[in-house]
């Protein structure tokens, strides 16, 4: 039988022990790391590619050849993952699939490419193990996605290659999935106010403000 007691995500806790579970999982990891202790990489879900960890010295991170994408991204001061965004408990106690961030979506020349699923390329750059290259390749095009972790942020850089023979031309999406208990989003190259609908329109720098623990993002 499985390992674990619910699942890997152990989604079917109510949503307040959800987050005191992950507290303590993020104590044992960074008390770990402190000893010098390092797992480099695991399959955390069990989906057969292991996920590659980093770990700064403010925050963490978790990711995942499928899709290029981010499993976790986690801070220390706070114990908390940003990217936690499993459903909250329900009495039927179904598996909640956990959303990756920074999955990608392609559309090319009319055909729309969900490289959410996409099993990646992973190259770890550097003895710090704080940089990482992803790349994907199809008949007509190549996307690199480069990943770098300083002591308060996660970079991401991405770009798409034409390595067909015929001009290409089409659009680029990525999801971000974000939680932060009592958040409040706001853009401040412009007036402030809820980014809602329209509003997202050409927005580059978004602002996230918690009041309850005292920090923005």
């Amino acid at each position: 039988g499985t390992m674990f007691l619910c699942d890997t995500n152990a989604s079917n806790l109510r949503l307040t022990e959800h987050r005191a579970y992950y507290q303590t999982l993020l104590e044992c990891e960074y008390m770990m790391a402190e000893s010098m202790v390092r797992q480099p990489s695991a399959d955390i879900d069990d989906d057969g590619e292991d996920e590659i960890f980093c770990v700064t010295k403010n925050a963490s991170a978790v990711f995942a050849p499928r899709g290029a994408s981010v499993h976790e991204y986690c801070s220390r001061a706070l114990l908390l993952n940003a990217f936690d965004t499993v459903s909250p408990w329900n009495k039927e106690s179904v598996r909640q699939e956990k959303k990756r961030s920074f999955t990608d979506v392609i559309t090319i020349n009319g055909r729309s490419i969900d490289l959410r699923d996409a099993v990646f390329d992973a190259e770890i750059l550097g003895k710090s193990r704080s940089e990482y290259n992803f790349v994907y390749e199809e008949d007509d095009f190549q996307i690199t996605k480069h990943y770098r972790m300083s002591s308060q942020n996660l970079h991401l850089s991405v770009t798409v290659y034409n390595t067909g023979s015929e001009p290409i031309k089409g659009t680029y999406l990525s999801r971000v999935y974000f939680t932060l208990p009592g958040a409040f989003a706001y853009s401040y190259d412009q007036k402030r106010g809820p980014l809602i609908g329209e509003s997202l329109n050409d927005i580059r720098n978004v602002r996230f403000s918690d009041s309850q623990r005292s920090v923005v993002l």
